[in-house]
């Protein structure tokens, strides 16, 4: 099942894939007069002030910040790590100037991130959030989108040591494993594709000389230039769509738009592509070898070195990578000659 995203109301959006449907807000200012009267309530003699020194709201007179942080989606579903990066700068400049921080985030992300089926493909690391948790400098609530407000307790995380045990290491989580590989991959495609240094700066400075408003890659996407939009395609690939096609290696396609990402494999040499729609046909390649730092093919390993160099339509390809066939019955069992 893909990922379906539909804003309910500006700000609200409904969210269903296989891991189930779950209502977020997507702005601050969804919750924000929640968040307010509730502190109101606590501190009556207190004063809530808006965006005072980069936080989000401040209680003067308890010399207390807070901050609310929404949660960072996409078509492609929700991005943890992104949360993560987003939060722990301000959290911990807020404790470390203040001695203490309340945090505000939406209920239902905690409720996704509870889901032991996203685990394995979540990459996120708070053991510092939980430690602050721990040892009460920093507390935690959770908004609903309707106004229902609850304080969390590090009990409530104890689903981080499960992800944590790779995350403290931080070295077996695929999108770690992708970050660190990305220039080895950027490496070979570039070279396989013959790219060299005096090549890429001749591009820069036609942009240059084009006096264009639009940035480089914009510009290079309507070159005339065929190896100009060939590079900028790469540049892409290796930084948007690397992990979908990760996930297309492991077999694991059910939040990956196949029809595009059939193209960036096809880019980054992996396949080789003929046709469109019913006639199409893909051979699996790997022409840059850069399988190797791909985790999602190390683990179908066996899968894919059986279906190197083979020919097979694209649609049966597609029941494949949704492991509605397998290879148990012999390669050739769904290849044409």
């Amino acid at each position: 099942m893909t990922t379906k995203i539909e804003e309910i109301r500006p700000g609200i959006v409904r969210l269903t894939n296989n891991n189930g449907e779950y209502i977020f807000w997507t702005r601050a200012d969804i919750v924000r007069p929640y968040v307010e009267e509730s502190l109101k309530i606590k501190f009556p003699t207190g004063l809530i002030l808006h965006e005072i020194n980069d936080i989000d709201v401040v209680v003067v007179g308890e010399n207390l910040p807070v901050e609310i942080q929404t949660t960072p989606l996409s078509r492609y579903g929700v991005h943890p790590s992104s949360f993560e990066k987003a939060i722990e700068k301000q959290i911990r400049d807020n404790i470390d100037n203040y001695g203490r921080c309340w945090f505000f985030f939406d209920s239902e992300f905690l409720r996704y991130l509870q889901n032991p089926d996203i685990h394995k493909k979540t990459s996120i690391n708070m053991d510092w959030f939980r430690k602050y948790m721990k040892d009460g400098t920093l507390k935690v609530f959770t908004v609903r989108h309707d106004n229902i407000i609850n304080e969390v307790t590090y009990k409530d995380f104890d689903f981080l040591l499960n992800i944590s045990n790779t995350c403290k290491i931080g070295y077996d989580n695929d999108e770690r494993i992708l970050n660190r590989n990305k220039l080895k991959i950027l490496e070979r495609v570039l070279k396989g594709y013959k790219f060299t240094q005096g090549e890429i700066d001749r591009f820069r400075t036609d942009w240059k000389k084009s006096d264009s408003k639009v940035e480089l890659k914009k510009f290079l996407y309507k070159s005339e230039n065929d190896r100009a939009r060939l590079y900028v395609r790469i540049l892409h690939g290796i930084s948007g769509y690397l992990e979908a096609v990760n996930m297309i290696l492991d077999l694991n396609v059910e939040d990956v738009d196949m029809q595009h990402e059939k193209y960036y494999i096809s880019v980054l040499g992996l396949f080789d592509m003929e046709n469109r729609g019913n006639n199409s046909m893909a051979t699996f390649v790997d022409r840059f070898n850069i399988c190797e730092y791909l985790p999602g093919y190390l683990r179908n390993r066996e899968t894919w070195d059986h279906l190197k160099g083979r020919r097979i339509q694209g649609r049966k390809l597609d029941r494949i990578l949704r492991r509605e066939y397998t290879i148990t019955k012999g390669v050739d069992y769904f290849w044409n000659s």
